[in-house]
């Protein structure tokens, strides 16, 4: 299954250190827009503040980005972009990466944006998922 990470899964996993995120990095593909590295340096030091374990965030950013493949603006299409800006525009604009790349790819976009997550799908897109669903799609398969 191909996933598109967006930044705050990126951020849960960095703060809680929480080891499901790796978990489900190892049993899908994921990938992000390079955008991804503008919001890391834009909250870098909110997420220093509340990261308890300097050393362990270190480690989990190596996993987490040894499994995340970076997508460059460039190779989106324009018909991707407007319509991932006409699904975003009045939710969040700085979405609009993610969910681009998401329908770029045909893949499901995964944020624990609850606004996000309901709004999109209210306007019929439906390729989405939260950590909790792809928690319970990883377990499933592994049984």
């Amino acid at each position: 299954m191909k996933t598109v990470v967006d930044a705050n899964i990126i951020f849960s996993a960095l703060i809680k250190g929480n080891p499901v995120y790796i978990k489900i990095l190892n049993n899908v593909d994921t990938y992000s827009p390079d955008f991804i590295f503008i919001e890391l340096e834009k909250y870098e030091k909110r997420i220093l503040e509340k990261v308890s374990n300097k050393q362990r965030m270190k480690e989990i950013i190596y996993k987490i980005f040894k499994k995340i493949t970076i997508i460059p603006r460039i190779a989106l299409t324009k018909a991707s972009i407007k319509k991932a800006y006409s699904l975003c525009k009045d939710i969040d604009e700085k979405d609009t990466p993610y969910v681009a790349l998401a329908l770029e790819l045909d893949a499901y976009l995964w944020t624990n944006d609850k606004k996000l997550t309901n709004k999109l799908r209210e306007k019929g897109f439906s390729k989405i998922l939260t950590t909790d669903e792809l928690v319970r799609m990883v377990e499933l398969e592994e049984k």
